[in-house]
């Protein structure tokens, strides 16, 4: 008997394992089982989306009963081929930007960007801070006096203002940064969400009124330190960084305390947060608390959603499309529409997706799950806890 999959449903085959999604209940169906996962390979399937069952076979008929009531419909003579991929409304394909070269050449492809974050100088010796900028959104360790221009960021900003949602300043030292005050002045002049991220240690940092400040927490300040400044109020929000279960739960004592509301917590990955970053983990049943459309899981194949439409610039001129990336040119030497388009061109970080990481490329799930965040490219292994045995059929409604 033949059945036409619904065009409402998502497939997704790897090797013998496939699941069905239903993107209107959010039901889904999978299994792992060689000769029915050839079902999924068949040019009828392809051309048509028709899978076609073996005629007496009764097992594999009651067993894919439940699927096929939810995720198909029996086959009439009237069913022709089908487009049965569907029209998405969402950032274009790199391929088609790429192919389109002449719309997006030069200041017009700086409309893909969405964030950015200039780092003004880098951290002294005296702060006795670790580098974690390849984790969480701090500046880097160095002993080279590097300082960003005033003038380049002043350039960096007028041309992407017009596409920009947000700006972050980072600096190892605000105060040692010789144009402070005029970058201060300059910032008047934007419109756009503008985040000064300051270490504790320069929180008495004067800052204009329109500018949000988020204070930096690491384990060097004192309970005593701490208290006053959570008091102070001087903030828009604090980023307690995690090193040890010790500092989580200091932290959490002192929130709760003060009922602050307003805060982060970054933990680090080291032997002494393993705890803390297990607890990070997600499950499929965590996954699967969340209904995708198919704009959702279209997006989830396509880009990197941790990391698309970001750009940081460091003190020296060098830039990242992602904390954990590698360095993608130089502000000094190229301009900030090339460097965009060679990050689309080559579908660096923008465009990791789980089906470009391993393990997660031969995971099934791997158009739901959150996208690739810097924890598991440093630990060069996802944050799930997927196990998908051999041989068996499930079944699970939408939530």
């Amino acid at each position: 008997m033949n059945y036409l999959v619904q065009p409402y449903t998502f497939v997704n085959k790897i090797d013998d394992k496939v699941i069905l999604y239903n993107t209107i209940t959010g039901n889904k169906f999978e299994f792992y089982n060689n000769e029915l996962s050839k079902l999924f390979d068949n040019s009828n399937f392809i051309n048509r989306r028709i899978i076609s069952l073996p005629y007496g076979n009764a097992h594999y008929s009651n067993l894919l009963k439940d699927m096929l009531e939810d995720f198909a419909i029996i086959e009439t003579n009237n069913s022709k081929n089908v487009t049965w991929k569907p029209i998405l409304n969402i950032q274009e394909s790199p391929e088609k930007i790429i192919s389109n070269i002449s719309e997006y050449d030069g200041i017009g492809i700086l409309k893909y960007l969405s964030e950015i974050s200039f780092f003004l100088n880098d951290i002294e010796n005296d702060f006795r801070i670790e580098d974690y900028s390849k984790q969480i959104l701090t500046p880097k360790t160095s002993s080279k006096n590097h300082q960003l221009r005033l003038c380049t960021i002043k350039k960096t900003i007028n041309n992407i203002l017009p596409y920009i949602s947000k700006v972050n300043f980072l600096a190892g030292s605000f105060k040692n940064y010789p144009e402070f005050i005029q970058l201060m002045y300059i910032l008047r002049q934007f419109d756009c969400k503008q985040i000064i991220h300051i270490h504790y240690k320069e929180s008495d940092l004067k800052t204009p009124k329109h500018v949000e400040r988020n204070i930096i927490i690491d384990n060097t300040i004192s309970e005593v330190e701490l208290n006053k400044l959570i008091v102070s109020k001087e903030y828009n929000s604090l980023n307690f960084i995690i090193t040890s279960q010790e500092d989580f739960e200091t932290y959490s004592r002192l929130i709760e305390l003060h009922d602050v509301c307003n805060f982060s917590f970054s933990p680090i990955v080291t032997d002494a947060t393993c705890s803390l970053i297990k607890s990070m983990e997600f499950s499929a049943d965590d996954i699967f608390e969340t209904k995708f459309t198919f704009n959702d899981i279209y997006t989830k194949q396509t880009l990197n959603e941790n990391n698309f439409g970001k750009l940081f610039i460091y003190s020296d001129g060098s830039s990242k499309t992602s904390l954990s990336g590698k360095d993608v040119g130089n502000i000094y030497e190229t301009e900030i529409s090339k460097i965009i388009y060679d990050e689309i061109a080559e579908q660096r970080d923008w465009f990791l997706t789980r089906r470009k990481f391993k393990p997660c490329n031969k995971c099934i799930y791997n158009n739901f799950c959150p996208s690739v965040s810097d924890y598991e490219r440093l630990m060069n292994k996802p944050l799930c806890m997927r196990k998908l045995q051999p041989l068996t059929f499930c079944i699970s409604n939408g939530r």
